[in-house]
């Protein structure tokens, strides 16, 4: 699958979207490292920074229920062994999933068609679609329960899991007024143990978030080895929805989780 950029004109297209989720200027639970609020908001004040993750080179291939454009699907995917991760009520689990998949016209691009993805209808709700990616355990996830899904600047968040301590935490410039915010140079960490030292380890970074922010769609044990995996939407523009799967399975040395698969779909 190949990635979609988003084009220019994409910054008007504001009634079309995801479903942004607009930055406030409200923060609990501080952090320490926390970068104080800036008066100015200028595009010389905040350089382009390396965007993290990034890339299109990774062995897993992630999608979502509903219509995409003509190159954020192919006629390989159409044919492909999807598994699903679904949420119930009260827990969330993973398995196989049949799709349909049919040719439809593109919403957005003149004389071309996109792509419509369905599944049989069912009661729980597919958070995401996935294949390629056989360190995945079937059977029911022991999920991690956040008290949040999305971290601004100055957010903290620890958890437990399987005995063990973890913490996200999120630093960037914020400026602007309480109701109309800009956050520069976005940064979302964990921090953990591995092999008996602490690691904080760089998730996500953005040179600007516009008018939405990334996302925790689930945390848990997806690999089967006891310690917390997160599937997040590493959006950094309300029109683009960017799921990208983070495994423990095949991480780097100073390493906590390691991309295997990441995603770019835009709205109409």
């Amino acid at each position: 699958m190949k990635k979609r950029f988003l084009p220019l004109t994409l910054v008007i297209l504001a009634a079309c979207n995801f479903g942004r989720q607009q930055p406030t200027a409200t923060s609990t639970n501080p952090v320490a490292d926390t970068t104080p609020v800036l008066a100015a908001d200028t595009a010389a004040d905040f350089p382009e920074i390396a965007a993290i993750p990034s890339g299109d080179d990774f062995p897993g291939t992630l999608a979502h229920i509903g219509t995409v454009h003509p190159d954020e699907f192919s006629k390989a995917d159409s044919v492909a062994t999807w598994f699903a991760f679904y949420k119930t009520d009260s827990n969330y689990y993973y398995k196989p999933i049949q799709l349909q998949v049919t040719r439809v016209p593109d919403p957005v691009l003149e004389d071309e068609e996109g792509w419509e993805i369905a599944a049989d209808a069912t009661k729980d709700t597919v958070i995401s679609i996935v294949y390629g990616v056989p360190d995945l355990k079937e059977g029911n996830i022991a999920a991690v329960k956040l008290k949040k899904t999305s971290l601004q600047p100055g957010d903290s968040l620890t958890f437990r899991y399987n005995g063990a301590d973890f913490k996200l935490y999120a630093t960037g410039h914020v400026s602007g007024k309480p109701d109309d915010i800009s956050i520069h140079h976005y940064r979302l960490f964990l921090v953990g143990m591995k092999d008996g030292a602490r690691i904080t380890q760089l998730l996500v970074q953005h040179t600007y978030l516009d008018d939405n922010i990334p996302e925790i769609l689930l945390a848990g044990d997806l690999d089967g080895d006891a310690f917390p995996d997160l599937l997040i939407n590493t959006t950094y523009h309300y029109n683009l929805y960017r799921p990208t799967l983070f495994l423990s399975s095949g991480r780097g040395k100073n390493e906590l989780l390691h991309v295997v698969a990441m995603n770019d779909f835009v709205g109409c």
